[in-house]
């Protein structure tokens, strides 16, 4: 992120002194889950505040919000999340499908600033290839993205702060319904969801070789 102008409240935690990272969790698996069924309640280990650079959404999420370009080019470390913001805020000018999303994630970036963020991201702590640590988003990959618009859009001096749950469990089961609570899905998005718990429920971890899209 190139840091510009002001810097404005991003969460109603920003009066808390903000926690280092500590010891991952190693996600586990969890019981299949039918649409009209409720995901296992994961154990949260703590509570941390963390900015959109030491998180990362999960590649495998069946529903997918930046366009495809870019996030490609987000996970293959190209560009970082402020880059793709930036880049996906001038496809929403010339494009009425990308504006229509962009409008509502940054509806919600501003809800942040009026209200406090209500709902926490969950995830937990992963090593890379590197040995660095970085937390990868269970549910919440939207709330990221508000953040991220928002502070291009905004031209925050700092990077905001998201209030996120550390949970042992994470599962594609609460993605799924965290999914359907935000919108219906399409046809296409239902047809991942369906394909990624049968995955789960089967133990196949997705290909990382393999291209998205």
């Amino acid at each position: 992120m190139s840091p510009a102008q002001r810097k404005t409240r991003s969460s109603a935690f920003d009066d808390l002194a903000s926690p280092e990272p500590t010891a991952p969790a190693q996600p586990g698996s969890a019981a299949p889950l039918q649409p009209e069924q409720s995901a296992p309640v994961p154990v949260v280990e703590r509570i941390e505040r963390l900015k959109p650079s030491q998180m990362l959404p999960d590649r495998f999420q069946p529903r997918r919000l930046a366009p495809a370009h870019l996030r490609a080019a987000f996970f293959a470390g190209k560009l970082d999340c402020y880059q793709v913001a930036g880049e996906w805020l001038a496809l929403s000018k010339n494009d009425s499908g990308y504006r229509a999303e962009i409008e509502r994630l940054l509806a919600m970036g501003g809800s942040f600033e009026s209200h406090g963020q209500i709902k926490p991201v969950t995830g937990s702590w992963e090593s890379t290839a590197d040995g660095r640590y970085v937390f990868i988003i269970e549910t919440g990959e939207r709330r990221f993205w508000a953040a991220c618009l928002r502070a291009v859009q905004e031209q925050l001096s700092e990077e905001p702060l998201l209030r996120v749950e550390v949970v042992s469990r994470p599962t594609r089961q609460r993605q799924v319904l965290e999914n359907r609570h935000s919108e219906p899905p399409s046809a296409v998005g239902q047809a991942c969801e369906v394909a990624a718990l049968i995955l789960a429920e089967l133990g196949v971890a997705p290909d990382a070789a393999l291209a998205d899209d």
